[in-house]
């Protein structure tokens, strides 16, 4: 075996097939037809836990999106029993009482609110999401305040998504993510499909592979995320980064509405995460702001443009400019159009 050169063509022709086979067929070919069968065949003989009946019984669930009010404008993002988008509006609850300035870069209290919302949404998502599904109880105002009050000011004890965002003339938004999160490795013999390892994927599934309850529909951290603000104004946005997705997303809307920047400038801006201890910044920020914002912590810095940071793609749309704008992410590659 030998891998592919610069310049070579990769090609998959089985998954072209499937592909083609499914437009027409549709998706009963996975979860009920031959391919079902070869997944519920490989499953049972490798010892993994997926039959034939769990396939079959798959359904698509269409759920309303989780609103929450930000400033004077309005979020809608991905509802339980996803994660993502709970996450993001918890930190968002635990922001709304902090001005956080003009300058995101100069001001170390405002990185010093966004680090604690940030640790704190971390242990939140511990505390009440590591068992089971999300539920919206979690954004209860007395639990978003208690972590405010008692958790915020204290030290804490303690890949492979894509996004597309698009709005058409007519300013109709859409987000989409799609995962494989980094690939189980297993190819579906003859189809060219590689399943998930979402049971691996620690920002998840925090309990490990083996604490996962069966029957229980597995969380999300993709957080697709629409902003309307009041003049009529909407942006859509969603990243892939695993468990950097939340704190990715969270960082546009702060620029965007409280910093007053283009959606360019919104997505642009060097970024933080918090987790496990540790804050993660881009180039950009003070040292002596990042040490602030950390302590009593530890601070690890990036060099240049880093895919660590998730990779917001983001479009936006001003009727009462007639104005059309989009910033794809430079750290994954992204890229915006306007046609």
């Amino acid at each position: 075996m030998t891998l592919i050169g610069e310049g070579e063509t990769f090609s998959l022709p089985a998954f072209a097939d499937v592909l083609d086979a499914l437009a027409r067929e549709g998706d009963d070919l996975f979860y009920r037809g031959d391919i079902a069968a070869r997944i519920a065949t490989d499953c049972r003989t490798g010892g993994g836990t997926p039959s034939a009946d769990d396939l079959a019984a798959y359904q698509v669930i269409k759920r309303s999106p989780l609103a929450r009010q930000y400033r004077d404008s309005t979020l809608h993002t991905n509802p339980p029993p996803s994660t993502g988008g709970i996450l993001i509006a918890f930190a968002l609850d635990l922001l709304s009482d902090v001005d956080l300035g003009r300058n995101p870069l100069a001001a170390v209290d405002s990185l010093v609110s966004l680090a604690r919302a940030m640790g704190a949404t971390n242990k939140a998502r511990i505390d009440r999401l590591m068992d089971g599904e999300a539920t919206i109880d979690f954004l209860d105002p007395d639990f978003v305040d208690l972590y405010r009050r008692e958790i915020t000011r204290r030290p804490a004890a303690l890949r492979g998504t894509t996004h597309i965002s698009a709005i058409d003339g007519a300013g109709n938004a859409a987000g989409l993510s799609l995962s494989n999160g980094e690939g189980s490795s297993y190819l579906v013999l003859g189809t060219g499909i590689m399943l998930n390892n979402m049971l691996g994927e620690e920002g998840l599934n925090p309990g490990g592979f083996h604490r996962w309850a069966e029957d229980t529909r597995i969380c999300s951290m993709m957080a697709p995320t629409l902003v309307e603000e009041p003049g009529g104004a909407h942006t859509i946005m969603g990243s892939g980064g695993s468990n950097r997705i939340r704190t990715a997303i969270l960082q546009v809307p702060v620029n965007l509405l409280d910093h007053s920047m283009s959606v360019e400038e919104a997505v642009n801006r060097p970024r933080i995460h918090v987790e496990g201890g540790t804050l993660s910044a881009g180039e950009g920020f003070d040292a002596g702001d990042l040490k602030a914002a950390a302590s009593p912590d530890a601070v690890e810095t990036w060099d240049g443009v880093n895919l660590f940071f998730g990779g917001v793609h983001a479009v936006r749309h001003d009727p009462a400019r007639d104005q059309f704008s989009g910033a794809g992410d430079p750290r994954r590659g992204g890229v915006s159009r306007i046609v």
